[in-house]
């Protein structure tokens, strides 16, 4: 039987092959699903729901790409919720105390309870040299987390931070 398997002419022994590997990929993939529900689980338990937000009725400031969102202090741990997961364009305004992002299909964002706003050049698995992702640190269901931007230059990044801390300082201030 071993040898009918192992023969360069055998579609039986193809068969098998491609089906075990089909049975595999499966299994990945419904394990690799599984795992996302139970962090998307946890993270509603641990933030909550984002409150739905329209996107303010003027011109965005300007347009950025979302890194992703992350536990405050770490570059990597994602907050699995799913209006803050994956990486897409947006367009963004800088309101007082607040920053609001819009995505494809409408996803409105509001990133409220600013802390801090800094430089970096890597961010939720994506690095793209220094001074280009802009971190806003802001609070989420009594939690910090860390929210990333891509600019497509060090200095748009900078005028976004300089903004957005300007607007902090100008709010504890009032």
């Amino acid at each position: 039987m071993l040898e009918v398997i192992q023969s360069d002419h055998n579609l039986v022994g193809e068969a098998l092959a491609l089906a075990l590997l089909l049975g595999v990929a499966a299994l990945s993939l419904a394990g690799m699903r599984r795992g996302y529900r139970r962090r998307r689980a946890a993270a509603r338990d641990r933030y909550g729901e984002l409150a739905p937000v329209p996107a303010p009725a003027r011109e965005p400031d300007g347009q950025a790409l979302y890194t992703g969102t992350t536990r405050a202090g770490s570059r990597v741990e994602r907050v699995a919720l799913p209006e803050l997961w994956g990486r897409w364009r947006c367009d963004w305004w800088a309101d007082a105390g607040r920053v609001v992002l819009r995505g494809p299909g409408g996803r409105v964002v509001a990133l409220d309870g600013i802390v801090e706003c800094g430089l970096v050049g890597a961010h939720a698995g994506r690095a793209v040299g220094r001074g280009r992702i802009a971190v806003v640190r802001w609070r989420l269901g009594g939690h910090e987390v860390d929210t990333g931007l891509q600019f497509a230059s060090a200095e748009e990044a900078l005028g976004f931070t300089a903004r957005i801390e300007a607007a902090r300082e100008g709010q504890r201030h009032a």
